[in-house]
């Protein structure tokens, strides 16, 4: 009979199938029934202990068939949990993109992978908070008539290439892109993540790289002739999530980010294109290269800066 032909069998097909809602009641029930449905139709068409009535000679005990409805039902608790198990993982997943997809419409898309991965294992709140960075405000010379006299996609294209290029410098010395000011940006050593005290020393590694790629750049004729403003400063600054409940950004904010702006624009004052503040001079372990230039007033500040511009051929 049907009891002793395979056919039993496809119970473990479906059981099996149901492991896809990923719902350990389900499975669970779904073996249930099966188990009980097997028993019960066995139960129903047997009327006694009759093997000759039953027409199999083997038949002596109704072990087979109960054992039979035993292993559809650990089948079933068996499938609910290797589909509660997928399901915990494949949340974990999903959880795990969410938070990346959050940490990355909160400092951007230029965000480096290896930040994005830190922060996750971190598992860091980012509250408000003071913390030493080291800023850098890089801007591109003369873009204005640059893109007076391109069309749109060229300027873009050439934004885009450039761009490409400075923010892997800036990510692979552990810095952060934080925004982008049209024909520059600024960058952060030390936040949300620091670098062990080496954030001041990273970026002007990375400043200096900077200038050095954009002299292949040119060489090269990669990029229309291009020049360059970096300014750096380092101190304390606010840090810390501002924005709506739609859209949140990582802002620095302070008097350190401030001078660094100027810094910057004190390039053009010098003809240099790389100055650095006397906290970030003080910090660096090889001062070689370094000149400093005459004490300068910069706008917000009573007291003068003391710059140092950058000098390789010294």
């Amino acid at each position: 009979m049907a009891f002793f032909s395979p056919l039993p069998f496809f119970y473990f097909i479906f059981i099996t199938l149901s492991i896809l809602r990923l719902n350990f009641g389900l499975s669970f029930f779904t073996g249930l029934v099966a188990g009980f449905e097997l028993l019960g139709i066995a139960l129903y068409q047997i009327p006694k202990f009759d093997s000759i009535a039953f027409g199999n000679q083997y038949f002596t005990s109704y072990t087979p068939i109960i054992i039979k409805s035993v292993v559809l039902l650990i089948t079933g608790i068996i499938a609910g949990l290797v589909g509660k198990k997928v399901k915990k993982s494949l949340m974990l997943s999903i959880h795990i993109l969410q938070e990346k997809n959050e940490i990355i419409g909160m400092f951007g898309q230029y965000v480096s992978p290896a930040v994005v991965d830190k922060l996750i294992q971190q598992k860091t709140t980012m509250p408000p908070e003071v913390k030493d960075v080291c800023i850098m405000f890089l801007d591109i010379r003369n873009f204005t008539t640059f893109s007076e006299s391109r069309s749109p996609e060229e300027v873009i294209g050439y934004l885009n290439t450039i761009f490409h290029y400075f923010i892997d410098i800036v990510n692979q010395n552990g810095g952060m892109v934080n925004k982008f000011l049209g024909d520059g940006f600024l960058a952060v050593f030390g936040a949300p993540l620091s670098d062990n005290g080496k954030d001041v020393e990273n970026a002007v590694k990375a400043s200096i790289q900077l200038v050095n790629k954009l002299d292949i750049l040119n060489d090269q004729n990669v990029i229309p002739h291009t020049k360059i403003g970096i300014g750096l400063h380092a101190g304390q600054a606010v840090t810390g999530n501002v924005g709506s409940n739609e859209r949140k950004e990582y802002t620095l904010i302070g008097d350190t980010v401030n001078l660094a702006s100027r810094v910057e624009q004190m390039n053009k004052e010098f003809g240099s294109r790389l100055l650095i503040t006397d906290s970030v001079f003080k910090k660096l372990p090889n001062q070689e290269f370094w000149m400093p230039v005459p004490l300068v007033k910069v706008k917000g500040r009573k007291e003068e800066v003391q710059l140092y511009r950058f000098e390789p051929s010294l």
